[in-house]
């Protein structure tokens, strides 16, 4: 294939995928799904793009439809996507991970379900075996830029963590989520106590509203 400067672009835009890529290159994309599905670990659903650039060595994979695995992310263990879910680019899903439908996940971003023992101190911590506890994240979640999720949590539905983030404990649905360790600044059902007045004044009708 010769090297041009679009030669990469849905590696690194896997959104724009198929809407815009030409019959030969949905063609062997499909050729590169089917060989990855040969293995007998992978299921696609339809409309899914991986790219040939990222790191795919799972002991089980599912892909809901219209998914995608961007550039250098890397994905191993059991890792379940529902629809519609995104692994941008160098994002890191490893371990025991299910994703709900709908979940959007930023660069650089770690989802790490499981984690190394260290309870033998005569052994190195590099020789003692893994644990696996697993993330969980709902449906129409928003997982910003450089977050960390630490092995055990679990995100509620229609949240949204703030790039940078590092989540080391339970989400609940409809939160907003930042810091260093992550906490909820916003529920997305609520809304504000001078929205709450407006809306009063407004059914009131004691506030000019256009007709």
């Amino acid at each position: 294939m010769a090297i041009s400067p679009e030669t990469y672009r849905f590696d690194f835009e896997p959104w724009s995928f198929w809407p815009q890529a030409t019959p030969a290159e949905k063609s062997e994309q499909l050729e590169w799904q089917a060989q990855l599905a040969a293995q007998g670990r992978i299921k696609l659903g339809s409309q899914c793009f991986v790219s040939q650039l990222a790191g795919v060595f799972p002991d089980s994979l599912e892909m809901g439809e219209g998914c995608y695995i961007a550039a250098h992310a890397h994905i191993s263990h059991t890792v379940k996507m529902g629809n519609h879910c995104s692994i941008n680019v160098a994002a890191v899903v490893r371990g025991k991970v299910t994703l709900g439908n709908g979940v959007r996940i930023g660069g650089h971003t770690s989802i790490l379900g499981f984690n190394h023992s260290f309870g033998q101190l005569d052994t190195p911590i590099h020789q003692q075996p893994l644990t696996f506890k697993g993330i969980t994240i709902g449906d129409d979640v928003w997982i910003g830029s450089g977050v960390t999720i630490v092995d055990g949590v679990e995100i509620g539905s229609h949240s949204v963590i703030g790039a940078g983030a590092i989540v080391t404990r339970n989400i609940p649905p409809y939160s907003v989520a930042v810091g260093n360790p992550a906490r909820v600044i916003k529920n997305r059902q609520k809304r504000s106590p001078v929205k709450q007045v407006l809306g009063k004044l407004k059914k009131l009708k004691l506030i000019w509203q256009p007709s």
